[in-house]
């Protein structure tokens, strides 16, 4: 018979209130460590063009997590398959306008995760590891996708491996891991991030070999990261305040789901306050920000405290997002996925 899920909770946070410090993890003394002041950006209220709910296979809960436009097309992965890269199409063919998600790549060359050397974490983190492993089976937890149109290769984050992994559909043998395990550069400096399990890496973007990672929350930052010899080398660390941007909704902390790049500029998906914030790509300093709580809102989930979104793209016209329901049911019952698509007004 398994533990009650308090009795495992109580037991995790036990744990970490007698051995997990800030000082355990932060960034090698390389990496320059920046704390962001709170920044007001100015709202705009988010213009809703569509909406679909997405249809997955045997109506399993798929968990979508990352979006990418990649030659025109949707791209998504599933934090709960370790193996494939779906395609999002829309079907408009007809008045009952639905989306769907389709095999579009199948992902080789992936290291076990079971041989990931984690004896770098602390022990409350390797022992919350373990019990996911024993409970959940092992799985590599994909958080982001991102695509460079030109080469068209796909660079997917995993949270599981703290790490980033390039995808070839050209050359899948080729495919491999270009990033050590993160968490490495967390050993010395005094940087708050990588606290809490499963709340760490969560999007990636680039430009040219410029990479941009999302850590989630507690404490949400952003990191870059450069790409020499085809491997991803951490620069900096800007840890973002934790009011997040609290003039949308006052009281929520910051909770950076996925990245976009589009025009230069850098896009954060702010979960927590269910929001699009265009920022400076060099400091992140918040420009502006797409407010779409009003039609998240309206969708009641049962449990969800928070925001569910978490997948962005953005093109000229429209900005994608992409919700990961993690099982949870509306008032209906409905538990599937919802693709909304917003006029570009950032």
């Amino acid at each position: 018979m398994k533990p009650s899920t308090s009795a495992i909770s109580l037991l995790i946070w036990l744990i970490s209130t007698w051995m997990v410090t800030p000082a355990q993890f932060a960034f090698a003394e390389n990496t320059p460590v920046i704390e962001a002041p709170v920044i007001e950006a100015p709202i705009i209220e988010a213009q809703l063009q569509a909406s679909y709910r997405v249809e997955v296979p045997d109506d399993q809960s798929y968990d979508l997590s990352g979006l990418t436009l990649c030659h025109s097309q949707l791209l998504t992965i599933s934090d709960k398959n370790n193996s494939t890269i779906f395609r999002l199409v829309i079907d408009e063919s007809s008045n009952l306008k639905s989306a769907k998600i389709e095999s579009a790549y199948q992902i080789v060359n992936i290291a076990n995760i079971d041989d990931l050397d984690i004896s770098g974490l602390p022990l409350v983190e390797r022992f919350k590891r373990w019990w996911y492993r024993t409970t959940e089976g092992s799985r590599l937890d994909w958080e982001g996708i991102s695509c460079d149109n030109e080469t068209g290769n796909l660079y997917l984050v995993s949270e599981e491996m703290y790490g980033v992994y390039q995808f070839s559909p050209s050359d899948p043998a080729s495919s491999r891991w270009i990033s050590s395990p993160l968490f490495e550069f967390a050993k010395t400096q005094q940087a708050n991030v990588f606290n809490q399990f499963n709340a760490g890496l969560e999007g990636i973007t680039f430009i040219g070999d410029q990479f941009i990672l999302a850590l989630e929350r507690d404490a949400a930052a952003l990191m870059k990261l450069t790409r020499i010899d085809n491997k991803l080398e951490p620069k900096q660390v800007t840890l973002l305040p934790a009011s997040g941007i609290p003039s949308i909704r006052p009281g929520m902390s910051a909770d950076i789901s996925d990245l976009a790049i589009h025009n230069n500029k850098l896009y954060t998906l702010e979960r927590s306050i269910s929001a699009v914030c265009r920022r400076d790509i060099t400091t992140f300093k918040p420009e502006l920000c797409l407010n779409f709580y009003n039609t998240e809102n309206k969708i009641k989930f049962k449990d969800a405290k928070t925001g569910l979104a978490e997948g962005l793209a953005i093109d000229n016209d429209r900005i994608y997002v992409l919700t990961d329901t993690n099982g949870k049911s509306d008032k209906s019952g409905d538990r599937r996925p919802i693709l909304f698509i917003f006029a570009n007004t950032l």
